[in-house]
């Protein structure tokens, strides 16, 4: 059996020698960016990063503290600083679908710019399309119309007065039509008395006859009538010419304009959309002419329902970004359905709520679209549906803004279905390695998501590079807080805390978030004291005073202890007894309290 030796003081603890530091204060140390000691995640955010195979989204997988987020972060921002920007997207008015808005893509950082062409050109529209209507040569144009049809309607009723004339009878225009009357053979109309005087066979003739004038009659009816279309097909071209005349050069202008779009050739969308704009200008050249008119007699509460909606001219920009910024990355710290999926507001008028393409509102996923996206795993699947409307974009590639109540079905109500957009996002989730492995197990669509895990371990061994490291550590943190400058001394009492931390004398504790706050809390205490260095007992008193805040349950055990309530035996032995340590953990904190063994055998 071998011999267990006992272990002495100095072989538990590992201090750090100050002199093999190589500086004086941490103000001699540059300032570090970089994760420390976690190479193999940062192996993997590099490589999830870099592939484009869909499907290798990122799980950042470690305990609080240990860097995952900052990590993430500085990888992804440095990634995208060497990428394009992706182009913007607006959504416009469906001139052909109007309950589906419609989606365009238009060169980076164009969108704001295309947005207000669109306004100046409404804008302008609603100036000169009222000022050519009211021109001299609008009004002659259009009596010419009006002339020329009358001059054949005249011809025409003159054709059928000379044709009844020829019948015996003459014709009256009525508000209900055409009458015809017999006439006698001095050409007054019969009376009713002298009518029916007359020999039936007379009578028979003068029915033939005005059979005969009905037909033709009729023929001049139907011809009015096409004269009638005929001069409102005039007018409506007349109205077009005279409305393209005034805003024609304004359109081409922006065909013109928008004819390419760099980066993806041309800008196919935005000019179809250009057409319908044009089309549905010249189909509702009255909102332009007199809109005025439409509120005559309106009450002024009610005159926003009769308004002429120009809104729907207006394009929103969506998604947009500045050229040369590379490409986004989107932190979303509260991804919530909305947040990150999008929604479709709504505004009250009178008691009813609508909506418009000018509501739609973009989520997470749309403004990282081209870049980058980090989310925690935790917040996303404990908002409810975020968790399937993330695996829904990503599996379908495509996201379109909608309200998760409409959805579901749980609020009935007309609404707008906007046409999705395309997305290419590399996501990237943060949680922890039990959340990682219940979703790779319990969730088939996982897996296929989320195929690069990124493991933040955490400890490092402790040899010359990682001490130089924390050193750093020490410097940087002290320079982004403005926190006094540490000692060598106090570096090393650092350094010690961290395989305190980790509770091994041969590795450092990782978890930075707990070394960052300590060295806040050491600064506190030199400050404290009035000192311009945090020195080593400056440290020392910080880990005292931060042990003394947590060991309020110890110190009362050992008080029962003390006082003989629990009692503990140092001396002699006794058989089948034997005290033991057992190990508590409140949460910051942990400690040992004795215990007593007992064994007791019965035959």
């Amino acid at each position: 059996m071998s011999r267990i030796n006992p272990l002495s003081y100095d072989q538990l603890s590992h201090n750090c020698d100050p002199d093999s530091l190589g500086f004086a204060t941490t103000a001699d140390l540059a300032a570090v960016s970089e994760t420390l000691g976690q190479e193999r995640a940062t192996s993997a955010v590099e490589f999830g990063l870099g592939i484009e195979t869909e499907g290798f989204n990122i799980y950042a997988a470690g305990r609080p503290g240990t860097g995952r987020t900052t990590s993430v972060v500085q990888h992804a921002t440095r990634k995208a600083a060497s990428e394009n920007s992706p182009e913007d997207w607006c959504y416009v008015y469906n001139f052909r679908d109007p309950y589906r808005p419609r989606a365009i893509h238009i060169s980076t950082g164009k969108g704001p710019e295309f947005a207000s062409d669109m306004d100046d050109f409404v804008k302008t529209a609603r100036i000169e399309i009222p000022r050519a209507f009211e021109s001299d040569n609008y009004e002659k144009r259009k009596n010419e119309i009006f002339e020329s049809i009358q001059r054949k309607r005249d011809a025409l009723l003159a054709e059928l007065q000379r044709e009844s004339a020829e019948l015996g009878f003459s014709i009256e225009a009525t508000p209900v039509g055409i009458a015809s009357v017999p006439l006698t053979r001095d050409g007054r109309p019969y009376s009713r008395e002298e009518y029916e005087a007359l020999p039936e066979e007379t009578k028979q003739q003068i029915k033939e006859r005005g059979a005969k004038l009905q037909e033709s009659t009729n023929q001049f009816i139907a011809r009015s009538r096409q004269l009638e279309k005929e001069a409102q097909e005039k007018l409506r071209e007349l109205d077009t010419e005279i409305a393209m005349f005034a805003v024609g050069h304004l359109l081409e202008d922006l065909r013109a304009k928008y004819q390419r779009c760099e980066g993806f050739g041309t800008c196919d969308d935005i000019l179809d959309y250009l057409d319908c704009v044009e089309k549905d200008i010249v189909e509702h050249l009255d909102d332009f002419r007199s809109p005025e008119k439409r509120q005559q007699g309106v009450p002024a509460v009610m005159a926003e329902l009769v308004e002429p909606a120009f809104d729907r001219y207006r394009v929103n920009v969506f998604v947009t970004h500045e050229s040369n910024t590379g490409a986004p990355v989107v932190h979303e710290i509260h991804p919530t359905y909305p947040n990150l999926l999008g929604k479709i507001d709504y505004k009250a008028r009178f008691g009813f709520m609508t909506t418009d393409h000018n509501m739609l509102k973009p989520g997470a996923l749309h403004r990282a679209n081209g870049g980058y996206l980090i989310v925690q795993a935790l917040d996303v699947l404990l908002n409810p549906f975020s968790w399937d409307g993330l695996k829904r974009a990503l599996r379908a590639k495509e996201a379109a803004p909608e309200n998760v109540a409409e959805q579901y079905g749980l609020v009935s109500i007309s609404t707008i279905k906007p046409q999705p957009i395309p997305i290419n996002v590399k996501v990237i989730m943060i949680g922890s390695p039990y959340l990682y492995y219940l979703l790779y197990y319990l969730d088939e669509d996982f897996r296929k998501l989320f195929k690069v895990r990124a493991d933040f371990d955490i400890e490092m061994r402790r040899d010359d590079k990682h001490s130089a490291q924390y050193a750093a550590f020490v410097a940087t943190r002290c320079k982004e807080l403005g926190l006094k400058p540490f000692t060598k001394e106090a570096v090393a009492k650092v350094i010690d805390y961290g395989s305190r931390l980790i509770e091994d004398k041969h590795r450092l504790s990782t978890r930075f978030l707990d070394v960052s706050d300590f060295i806040c809390e050491s600064a506190y205490w030199a400050e404290r004291a009035g000192s311009e260095l945090v020195d080593a007992e400056h440290v020392a008193q910080a880990l005292e005073q931060k042990e003394y805040r947590s060991r309020m349950i110890e110190d009362k055990v050992q008080a029962l202890i003390e006082e003989g309530t629990i009692m503990i035996d140092s001396d002699g032995a006794v058989a089948g007894q034997a005290n033991a340590l057992s190990v508590y953990d409140v949460g910051d904190y942990s400690f040992g309290r004795p215990s007593r063994g007992t064994a007791r055998v019965a035959v």
